[in-house]
């Protein structure tokens, strides 16, 4: 018998400086948001007067995560013969519980023209309708599965694998505001996911394995609560009431070949891996953006089926005090199913020929999913330069990738980088170990990913607002972290 239980605490607060949809309306004496629709102040009294002159208007967006979670694992295993044969089952049961309470508002602000800075009025947007109000909700989410697993050596060489695994997943939303009733909900998620799979050894060094597995994942909060097209959401930020999503089922074939060379390492030990992949999801979730409000608004919705599939290998080299690995990972994921999506600020989107305000894409089946780097490259060297001081340095290399919001794959790809790291670490009693880090050694620039963004800058607050900060590119970028250095203490009782 085997068991944990373990409880955490999570506590974040996020500040962002964004554009808003808040402009000037009745002829610029009160401020209004989508459709000309009233900002309303403080507990839904009236509409809010514009005493911003021509300021240039964005908002601050605020949220807060508190989640107390906890939960355990229990298993039983067991190792007797079977008709002779070396035979190992677990079976066991695993359960998983949280409550979190999310807030979050939205604050008008003014854009300094000079750095972009976004300056609090005191005001907080208020328009259910147009998907924009303060938030306060209780998530809570119990999930719990129940599994089986049985490992028979048929001879001495080949052995087979097969069991399964059922899911219950428990997600409810409860507002907490009063306002909101169409906030609350009760999903509901369950599925029983197979496994199989085999290994024969080749040789007493050489194995080939080969199996098939299912797995689902249920809708997560976010996702649930920012699933309406007509209601976007300021993504990780608000949640909304909105339709229910599918839950994701994946089905995955892999094979490879993992082998050892070498007895200890003394003399050099090497172990190797070399497998392929191929997962099949239904109803895979992907972020789609709002075709109206600004570029952080957007929502989630199934998209039918998409392919991931790949190959992965890994080396690892052991010699008296040194140790050297690699690892790669080629990852070709595509749609399989096809999808108009819309595309506000894609400069590739076509024009609904009935509304010119409307713009979307085509995705066909091949396509790649955007955000997802082909190539994934890590190489490392570890020296034990005496029993208790350990020092390294590793090399990340990751290819290129599509925008965000690229699903036909049309404009150019974020491009490839690497950056190297240094670490070190020292024991000063086998319990108590003192570490460095430095990331990102050669200060090299380089762009995590990329996203399109409107184009339109910011209106100011007047009655014929003109536009500040206007791109001519639609391309956004993410800066990766410069230069950084980390030290700390590790203890362990």
């Amino acid at each position: 018998f085997q068991g944990n239980a373990y409880f955490r605490g999570f506590r974040q607060t996020h500040v962002d400086g964004n554009g808003t949809d808040v402009h000037a309306c009745d002829g610029g004496d009160s401020l209004c948001i989508g459709d000309d629709l009233p900002i309303f102040g403080p507990a839904g009294g009236p509409s809010v007067p514009n005493t911003l002159g021509n300021a240039f208007l964005g908002e601050v967006d605020r949220n807060r995560a508190a989640t107390n979670s906890f939960g355990g694992t229990a298993q039983l295993t067991n190792s007797d013969k079977l008709f002779g044969h070396d035979n190992h089952v677990v079976m066991g049961v695993s359960v998983d519980h949280g409550n979190t309470k999310f807030t979050a508002t939205s604050e008008l602000g003014t854009i300094d023209p000079n750095n972009l800075f976004v300056t609090g009025t005191g005001i907080f947007i208020n328009q259910p309708d147009a998907g924009l109000a303060p938030v306060d909700l209780r998530a809570t989410n119990t999930y719990t599965g129940v599994y089986l697993t049985d490992t028979f050596d048929v001879t001495n060489r080949f052995s087979v694998t097969a069991g399964g695994r059922f899911n219950y997943a428990q997600i409810d939303l409860r507002d907490q505001t009063g306002t909101n009733d169409q906030l609350n909900s009760s999903n509901r998620f369950q599925r029983l996911n197979p496994v199989i799979g085999g290994t024969y050894k080749i040789t007493p060094n050489l194995t080939f394995y080969a199996g098939y597995s299912e797995a689902n994942r249920a809708p997560t909060p976010l996702e649930l609560g920012c699933s309406d097209p007509a209601r976007p959401c300021v993504i990780d930020s608000f949640l909304v009431s909105d339709p229910p999503l599918k839950q994701v089922v994946s089905h995955t074939i892999e094979a490879g070949f993992r082998g050892t060379w070498g007895n200890d390492t003394r003399t050099g030990m090497l172990s190797w891996g070399l497998g392929a992949f191929h997962t099949l999801s239904d109803d895979d979730i992907i972020r789609v953006q709002s075709p109206i409000g600004t570029g952080n608004f957007g929502y989630f919705q199934n998209a039918g089926q998409t392919l991931r599939q790949g190959i992965e290998a890994k080396l690892d080299y052991r010699v008296n005090r040194w140790n050297a690995y690699a690892n790669y990972t080629f990852i070709d994921a595509t749609y399989r199913s096809a999808n108009t999506l819309p595309a506000p600020d894609n400069p590739n989107a076509l024009t609904d020929p009935n509304n010119d305000d409307v713009r979307f894409i085509n995705v066909k089946p091949g396509d790649h999913i955007p955000g997802i780097p082909a190539h994934r490259f890590k190489a490392g060297v570890e020296y034990l330069a005496t029993d208790a001081w350990k020092i390294g340095a590793d090399v990340n290399v990751v290819g290129s990738q599509w925008l965000i919001g690229d699903d036909t794959n049309q404009s150019q790809k974020v491009p490839a980088y690497a950056v190297v790291n240094l670490h070190t670490s020292y024991k000063i009693t086998p319990n108590i170990e003192v570490f460095g880090l430095i990331n990102n050694v050669f200060n090299q620039h380089y762009y995590l990913g990329g996203a399109f963004y409107e184009t339109g800058g910011f209106a100011s607050a007047g009655a014929a607002p003109n536009l500040m900060a206007q791109l001519t590119d639609p391309r956004t970028f993410v800066p990766g972290m410069p230069l950084a250095a980390y030290a700390g203490i590790r203890a362990k009782f």
